[in-house]
């Protein structure tokens, strides 16, 4: 049985961002990773954006194969033993650990009866499948408009193929919820241009306070811009550090471009409403230095 001071199971990004924090703090000790899928871990944004316009293929893996850890790909861990410390495998194999991390990620939801020749989006094996079908296929039907469904609808449509969409909702949100993709990408490639590393990016999140003088589904704005907000940092990849959000307080906050330092101050009747007139006749503020925002 092999024996790790580190054993993490799941061979995602989240898994790979272990490992190499691992590495920064304790270059020698032993690390082994499970992974359900055969390939190492990869970055997974591009397999809705990047490969459908024509990015190499190997760009998108994550080194992880150069860490000096154990990779255990294409088995899944179905024991664990926590009294013990060990964990086992879907081959039988057991593995020993001191400390055990589980990075194991969500799964799509199914449809019922499970009817063949559905791809359920998620992995690099997906795409290969989505791009064997595109070959010959010309009409693909995408089911949920989230970002995954969002993207690989544009993808396919891009790739001059005819794409129809099935949702829930009226539709007014997924409109709302593309432009909102929209504009993290144009935030995170404005970061990247001015010298930015993809790989350390990290995110604060303020905000989502309801307003309780409004009714009906423009009420729950707010929680639904923190969701959007949750869901785009999470598929892309980008840890957050910190959160102030919800409740029913106007917040006031302070962020400082250079050391990445943010201030938050709820504040509360007539001082809410003179930062909003304040903030209104603002001009636009700098680039770089200090930005006061409010919400």
């Amino acid at each position: 049985m092999a024996n790790y001071k580190y054993l993490i199971i799941g061979g995602g990004m989240a898994g790979d961002s272990a490992l190499k924090g691992i590495r920064e703090v304790d270059a020698t000790a032993t690390v082994g990773l499970i992974g359900a899928e055969s390939q190492p871990p990869y970055n997974r944004p591009p397999l809705t954006k990047g490969l459908w316009k024509g990015e190499p293929e190997e760009k998108i893996w994550r080194q992880t194969d150069s860490l000096g850890a154990d990779l255990h790909l294409g088995r899944r861990a179905e024991q664990l033993d926590a009294q013990n410390r060990q964990v086992t495998d879907d081959r039988g194999t057991a593995y020993g650990y001191e400390k055990l991390l589980l990075a194991t990620g969500g799964t799509p939801k199914r449809l019922p009866g499970d009817p063949e020749g559905v791809i359920y989006y998620r992995t690099y094996r997906d795409y290969r499948t989505l791009r064997e079908r595109a070959e010959d296929g010309e009409r693909f039907t995408v089911v949920g408009s989230g970002f995954i469904g969002s993207e690989i609808a544009a993808a396919l449509a891009m790739n001059g193929k005819h794409v129809t969409m099935i949702f829930r909702g009226d539709g007014v949100g997924d409109n709302a919820l593309r432009f909102g993709v929209h504009a993290m990408d144009c935030l995170i490639g404005t970061i990247m241009k001015v010298g930015g590393d993809r790989r350390r990016l990290v995110a604060k999140v303020f905000g989502g306070a309801r307003v309780l003088a409004i009714e009906g589904p423009l009420g729950d704005v707010p929680q639904r811009n923190i969701d959007f907000v949750s869901e785009f940092l999470e598929t892309e990849g980008i840890p957050v550090l910190s959160s102030d959000v919800g409740g029913h307080h106007a917040r006031h906050v302070h962020f400082h471009t250079g050391s990445g330092r943010a201030f938050v101050k709820r504040v509360l009747g007539t001082r809410a409403r003179a930062i909003v007139e304040e903030q209104t006749r603002a001009t636009v503020p700098p680039a770089y230095g200090s930005v006061t925002l409010f919400e």
